[in-house]
């Protein structure tokens, strides 16, 4: 899906969060999808050790998880964005370029958020 847009490059992938912290260290791509659930080390796991190191790399939490309390605790912990896999296939672009433009991008079925939140810091799909 990603690979049709003009402007974003898939540079690599990673299986787990081990993998996902070394393609960051040795790639520094612009953003990096994580998702929650992967063996080994999972998402919020991964997501800790990565906030906890100085890289420009903005990462958007892409999940299945219908947990609310994820959600939350991974914007804590240093996610740029959180972006459900059941409407990634008609926002994920979107929600890629925001994240990369500096702003956080929350996507409306994640969080209770007020009908139509919009403002120059969150973006909601």
């Amino acid at each position: 899906m990603l690979a049709l847009e003009d402007d974003i490059e898939v540079v690599a992938t990673a299986d787990d969060g081990r993998a996902a912290i070394e393609l960051l260290e040795r790639d520094a791509p612009d953003i990096l999808l994580l998702d929650l659930r992967m063996p080994g080390m999972d998402g919020l796991s991964a997501l800790r050790q990565i906030s906890h190191r100085e890289l420009s790399t903005r990462v958007i939490v892409l999940t299945a998880s219908e947990d609310q309390v994820e959600y939350v605790q991974a914007i804590s912990d240093g996610a740029a964005g959180v972006m459900l896999k059941q409407t990634a296939i008609d926002s994920l672009a979107d929600c890629i370029r925001t994240v990369n433009a500096g702003e956080i991008w929350v996507d409306c079925e994640a969080l209770p958020l007020p009908e139509r939140l919009e403002s120059p810091i969150v973006r909601c799909s």
